[in-house]
């Protein structure tokens, strides 16, 4: 009998150190499921936050004040979805639009602009947008397609990269330049004459010493969207190297929108602060850049 009491006692001892073995390791796994749980709800507070701040972003009126910080977080937060190209695409269309509308109010300002984007919320633009591309006919892909083939378009053949733009190849009176998309179209452009108006507009009170009326002709040679260039895409500098503007005299030849194979012969009308015999006419994308894809010198 003693024998078998202390065989048991061995047994009841080596059955503790297994149970408190057992609840060490019951501690350890309870130690990791709740680490995980735990990051498992650090990451659900995180998406949730995140859908909350977009909920805020979207139902936010923009305002002139707030349009640069909004849009600048929303991008980060929708970056490469939907919502923001049918948003982007409203904005774009009705700023086009606006700017298109005031183009000879010599009183507009660049928040006329955006007279129908500001006071709209980004769901409201989102949901315009969507009928706007859908009215147009073309799909967020499309859309996104054409915004990055232009972020690299009209570009001149010469390739030239400098970044000082006294360095680009200037280009003379009916001397044609090649600007190349990054699809390889192309799209020539010419200025084809240059003279100074005597006339002026009754209703600008823009104090212009000199105000040019200039020709240009471009022409859609393989782009396979269409091709449109304006007075929107130029700058003109006077030999004090002072920057004129646009100047709403009457004009009777307009540019349009043209599909490959075609030439549209246009007018615009600059004026400048500095008498000159000589001016600087720069081109410029549509998405702008830092510089001109393009310089011509004129003598007036």
């Amino acid at each position: 009998m003693h024998y078998i009491m202390i065989v048991l006692n061995k047994l009841q001892k080596k059955r503790g150190i297994y149970m408190e073995k057992n609840l060490k390791n019951q501690k350890g796994i309870t130690l990791v499921k709740l680490g995980i749980v735990i990051i498992i709800a650090i990451l659900v507070i995180a998406f949730i936050g995140r859908l909350i701040k977009i909920a805020s972003i979207e139902n936010t009126k923009l305002t002139k004040d707030n349009y640069q910080t909004i849009m600048d977080d929303y991008s980060k937060l929708k970056k490469d979805t939907d919502d923001i190209i049918y948003a982007g695409y409203a904005i774009m269309y009705y700023t086009v639009q606006d700017s298109m509308s005031n183009i000879f109010n010599s009183n507009a300002t660049e928040d006329d602009a955006y007279a129908q984007v500001y006071g709209k919320t980004l769901n409201k633009l989102k949901d315009e947008g969507k009928s706007l591309m859908k009215e147009n006919n073309i799909t967020p892909k499309e859309f996104k397609d054409k915004l990055e083939s232009n972020t690299l378009n009209n570009n001149s053949t010469d390739n030239n990269n400098s970044n000082n733009a006294s360095q680009q190849q200037s280009y003379g009176l009916n001397q044609e330049v090649i600007l190349t998309d990054n699809y390889g179209g192309q799209v020539s452009l010419a200025i084809t004459g240059i003279r100074e108006m005597s006339e002026r507009n009754q209703f600008s009170d823009a104090p212009y010493t000199q105000i040019f009326l200039i020709d240009y002709t471009y022409k859609n040679i393989s782009r396979t969207d269409s091709a449109y260039i304006s007075d929107m895409n130029f700058k003109i500098v006077d030999e004090q190297g002072e920057v004129g503007g646009t100047y709403p005299n009457s004009v009777t030849l307009y540019p349009e929108e043209i599909i490959s194979g075609t030439t549209c012969k246009a007018q615009m009308v600059f004026g400048v602060n500095n008498r000159s015999n000589k001016v600087k006419l720069q081109y410029w994308p549509q998405t702008g850049g830092s510089t001109p894809s393009a310089i011509f010198e004129l003598n007036v």
